[in-house]
């Protein structure tokens, strides 16, 4: 299914965070924007529960996590992020938080250029939920015009159209992806499953062209990876 429009029984735009992650939701909140939930029975009658689809707030620019090296790991690599899904539904990050540049550099410590992209996509954010929960369509807001219509997501399940997707072979990883493949593996050699996309400029000022979304329903483990064109 492509560009898919709101209202839908099996998704939920805008979900409230503490639907959508474990303790400490602020520190969640601080550095992810959770966009839409996904009922994967709408994707598979043999699957169950819910996943989130969410924008991390980084990167100003380049790849998220390319200034967090010492913050890699089995999950948390360059341009990938990952978290364990609990039998809540709720997301648990598989790593150190200061991955993210912002959590890494603490509080006053922020850069002023991240700083006020952390402020803008803040507000930007806040603009978008408003005017969600105005008209029950997810819209680009751009100051001072009226709010645009935008599909909540633009392909639920299938293949995604995009390919050759930026992965490292960082020592110790949990997963493997080759170019060209429709969706990254278990090192044990089972496929991630597709199950969304969409940009994240639809829910604020701006984000990735592209946010895909994959699951593995056996560790119950998200991927999410992010295109910028």
């Amino acid at each position: 299914m492509q560009d898919i429009f709101l209202p839908q029984p099996f998704l939920k735009a805008f979900p409230k965070s503490d639907a959508v992650f474990v303790e400490p939701v602020a520190r969640y909140q601080r550095v992810l924007h959770p966009l839409v939930s996904i009922q994967l029975p709408a994707i598979d009658p043999g699957l169950s529960g819910w996943v989130h689809l969410v924008s991390p707030i980084e990167p100003y620019d380049g790849c998220i996590g390319d200034r967090s090296k010492a913050y890699w790991g089995p999950y948390l690599q360059p341009n990938w992020i990952a978290f364990r899904v609990g039998t809540d539904d709720r997301y648990e990050l598989l790593g150190d938080f200061r991955f993210f540049e912002a959590e890494a550099a603490g509080g006053e410590g922020v850069k002023g250029y991240l700083r006020d992209h952390y402020d803008e996509q803040h507000s930007s954010f806040s603009a978008s939920k408003a005017a969600f929960a105005r008209s029950g369509q997810v819209c680009r807001v751009d100051g001072g015009q009226e709010p645009t219509p935008v599909a909540a997501l633009s392909q639920l399940g299938g293949i995604p159209e995009v390919g050759n997707l930026i992965w490292e072979d960082v020592e110790g990883s949990a997963f493997t992806y080759v170019d060209g493949d429709a969706a990254p593996m278990t090192r044990d050699g089972r496929s991630y499953r597709f199950i969304a996309d969409v940009p994240g400029w639809h829910y604020r000022a701006s984000g990735a062209d592209s946010i895909l979304l994959y699951y593995d329903p056996v560790e119950r483990i998200v991927l999410e990876t992010f295109v910028f064109t």
